[in-house]
């Protein structure tokens, strides 16, 4: 790729002679190596005994990349030639980018150059146009005395800028601490005087609280009374120091306790810091101990703590006057019941100082729950659905304030009646205008369960197929059973239908619902 470099010079070329009309009539440049005399590149200018020259040079496409030397020199006009005048200059091939160039880095030094790429780090947003970049540099420390800071910028194509050098004056400033130093102990609360210390001046001050400026703290000292963190800073003529420390709490007592509390619930207390000497009550010596109150009592601890402060303090404990939970008894249904049917009531007895009940109720494959149906003080407590066929565990849980306790467990297993149309009877033909009988059996097919006083259904379909309702079918009637029907006990029912067509092909589908008996 070729490449085309312009070196600009500002040559001051002139020729000592022993003739006093002598004068400077020709000029020649060449690189690296002397072509000999009157062989280099010629310079135009006007002869003269004193030549000034401003110009450009092009550099030699063939000059590899590196360090080279420019060499320039000049003849009077006896024909005698002058020493070369030497000049370094750096050849780097640029390859053309395929996007505009950007800024893409910046950096600066102080005083000494470290090297290209090992200045401090300037953050910059890449711009292929001027970069205006407000940032807050870190000065090391040095002491008074004029400094240079010098920053310089990277390119897309990795090409340093010369450096931009701007002097500054520095001025040694006193370091200032806090008097005490911290961390500070508030024994009594009343507050800790923290003064300031620094040489020097005139200084104005101004104290923070957490990094909050405190209004009208521009004293030398100042009464700090919270504890957290305190910050002084010094400031004149525009240089400021900082200091800070941290101001502790009181010696405290504290707990988990929200008072009343019940008897024999543990009680966590704790000093806010360890304990130097002295010991609790209880008679132990560590930071947080855990006790117990049966009835109303206090704690203390004295001694010092590791802040060297004084602690005497105490807690009071009030506890609540709850009587013990008496046992509620379940009732029904009957422990070991085996023919339960939905809707299923469960009832219990009432328990002794007892001020709520939860109700649990599980299948016998699963675990109890973690927690019940609340009941208030309801002895009873109704289920619509279970599943049937099914064996469920139940209790009853009677709390007061403080304290609880668990009913035995009972059992029972739901066995729902099972309905099924065992038998149906009608004449192979019938005329229209006639009566037609039909005679049918309900057998209840379960094992032990009984239908009790509910009701159910049966109605009697005229169809083309056993499939009540996915065509042309005809409802005759539905009849409503009252009767008690027991485990593996049949009913029988007989009914006539007046036809008013002919049918020489027919199938009569028995249909049975059971209501509330699932």
């Amino acid at each position: 790729m070729n490449r085309f470099y312009l070196l600009l010079s500002l040559l001051f070329l002139t020729l000592l002679s022993q003739k006093a009309n002598s004068q400077i009539y020709r000029a020649e440049y060449y690189f690296n190596t002397d072509p000999g005399h009157g062989n280099g590149t010629a310079v135009a200018f006007t002869q003269s005994d004193t030549v000034s020259y401003i110009g450009s040079i092009q550099v030699p496409v063939s000059l590899p990349d590196g360090f080279h030397y420019l060499y320039i020199r000049t003849r009077d006009i006896d024909g005698k030639w002058s020493h070369a005048e030497r000049r370094n200059f750096y050849v780097k091939t640029l390859i053309p980018p395929v996007d505009p160039l950007k800024i893409i880095a910046a950096e600066f030094f102080i005083d000494t150059d470290p090297g290209v790429g090992n200045g401090t780090a300037i953050p910059v947003s890449p711009s292929d146009t001027a970069v205006n970049v407000n940032a807050i540099i870190q000065l090391p420390s040095f002491g008074n005395g004029t400094r240079k800071l010098c920053i310089r910028t990277q390119d897309s194509n990795g090409i340093w800028s010369l450096q931009e050098i701007r002097t500054f004056t520095g001025v040694t400033t006193p370091d200032v601490s806090i008097n005490p130093a911290g961390p500070i102990p508030n024994c009594n609360g009343t507050g800790v005087t923290l003064t300031a210390d620094t040489t020097n001046g005139p200084w104005t001050f101004k104290w923070y609280y957490n990094s909050v400026l405190i209004p009208g703290a521009t004293a030398r000292t100042y009464n700090a009374v919270q504890p957290g963190q305190y910050t002084v800073q010094i400031t004149s003529g525009g240089n400021s120091q900082t200091a800070t420390v941290i101001l502790l709490p009181p010696p405290a007592l504290s707990s988990n306790l929200v008072s009343p509390i019940c008897p024999g619930v543990p009680i966590q207390l704790s000093l806010n810091f360890p304990l130097q000497s002295g010991a609790w009550s209880t008679g132990d010596t560590i930071q947080t101990i855990i006790v117990y109150a049966q009835s109303d009592t206090s704690f203390s601890v004295a001694g010092m703590d590791t802040n060297g402060c004084t602690i005497n303090l105490s807690i009071s404990i009030d506890t609540l006057n709850a009587p013990l939970v008496g046992t509620s008894v379940p009732v029904l249904p009957v422990d070991g019941d085996n023919g339960v049917m939905t809707p299923v009531t469960l009832s219990w007895s009432p328990s002794l100082n007892s001020s709520a009940y939860e109700v649990f109720l599980w299948p016998s494959a699963t675990s109890r729950p973690a927690s019940g149906a609340l009941n208030g003080l309801s002895l009873t407590k109704t289920y619509p659905s279970l599943l049937p066929y099914q064996v469920y565990f139940w209790q009853v849980r009677s709390s007061n304030v403080c304290n609880a306790v668990f009913s035995d467990t009972s059992v029972f297993i739901t066995n729902f009646p099972d309905l099924i149309v065992d038998s149906v009877a009608v004449p192979p033909l019938v005329y229209t205008g006639t009566s037609i009988p039909v005679l049918w059996k309900v057998k209840n097919n379960a094992a032990t369960a009984n239908t009790g006083s509910r009701t159910w259904r049966d109605r009697i379909w005229i169809s083309l197929d056993t499939i009540p309702g996915n065509g042309a079918d005809v409802l005759l009637g539905m009849y409503t059973n009252q009767s008690y029907l027991n485990a593996v006990h049949p009913i029988f029912s007989n009914v006539q239908f007046l036809l008013a067509i002919v049918l020489t092909v027919f199938i009569i589908s028995l249909h049975k619902q059971m209501r509330s008996l699932r």
